[in-house]
């Protein structure tokens, strides 16, 4: 969907589906310092020198390579105040909305497809070599 999440990350993502289900009034809108903002960046600081970049909790990049090195999240996520305000909250809401829906047909579909497979004839083995 990335039609509907331009936005690099997951956390946008993350957020809409958020306001889907729990409502409009989950999203922290204090514009106070706070850890896990969210918003067009994460504000995190590098722990690992200038050389090996955040992108995420545990992705880095390293000369154009994404790599993962676990850590511990609160370290390396620094309080800042959101990007976005109140303006965006309608927006992100029936995004999450779409996605929530758009999952719903994709297990529907998915449901009804695996129902017509003869489940005796796929799990079938194929080997023709004897044991024992």
């Amino acid at each position: 969907m990335p039609e509907l999440f331009p936005e690099r990350g997951a956390y946008m993502v993350e957020l809409a589906v958020a306001l889907a289900i729990g409502g409009k009034d989950v999203a922290d809108l204090r514009g106070t310092g706070y850890m896990g903002e969210w918003g067009d960046r994460y504000t995190m600081r590098n722990m690992f020198g200038d050389k090996i970049t955040p992108l995420g909790f545990h992705n880095f990049d390293y000369k154009g390579g994404q790599i993962m090195i676990p850590n511990q999240a609160w370290d390396l996520d620094l309080e800042g105040p959101p990007v976005l305000g109140k303006e965006v909250v309608d927006e992100l809401y029936a995004r999450g909305q779409k996605i929530i829906a758009r999952l719903v047909d994709y297990i529907v579909d998915f449901a009804e497809e695996f129902q017509k497979i003869d489940l005796t004839q796929a799990l079938k083995s194929t080997d023709k070599k004897t044991f024992g």
